[in-house]
């Protein structure tokens, strides 16, 4: 095992990563926990409280999920869609992807968001790439490819 002397103190290489770990998890923890429980609480008071109903509720809080996370969000549409293994709700839209860490360029994506229901359970997916890129049949087998199990 590897030790290392630090202050006149002697630690082992695990001992090292450890201190690190919990300060980086503790945070993550409260933060996750928080975003969170803020956010099925909002989406609860729209499906229950307001009577907006789960389709409802999902298109809402998809789009602002879209407009907190995508910078230079432009709004699509929403719509109903059919895939292999049921209806969809698909959201499209479009916006800026991050900038180049090297040129700081950005390139302006399109998206595809569904949002499968089936028997109490949700599952999103999202799909992007470059505008004008041709997506229609990549994305047509992915969104195909979901089974519910």
């Amino acid at each position: 095992m590897t030790t290392n002397t630090h202050a006149g103190r002697s630690y082992s290489l695990p001992r090292q990563m450890a201190n690190k770990v919990p300060e980086v998890t503790l945070y993550f923890w409260v933060i996750k926990v928080l975003c969170t429980t803020v956010g099925e609480t909002a989406a609860d008071l729209l499906n229950a409280d307001l009577g907006l109903g789960l389709v409802t509720t999902s298109y809402v809080m998809a789009g602002l999920l879209a407009r907190k996370t995508v910078p230079s969000f432009s709004p699509g549409k929403a719509s109903t869609v059919t895939r292999h293994d049921g209806r969809a709700v698909l959201l499209t839209y479009q916006g800026d992807s991050a900038p180049d860490e090297v040129t700081g360029k950005t390139v302006r994506d399109a998206f595809e968001r569904y949002s499968f229901h089936h028997q109490g359970r949700e599952v999103d997916l999202t799909l992007s790439g470059p505008v004008g890129a041709d997506n229609v049949d990549p994305w047509r087998i992915v969104s195909d490819s979901l089974r519910w199990q």
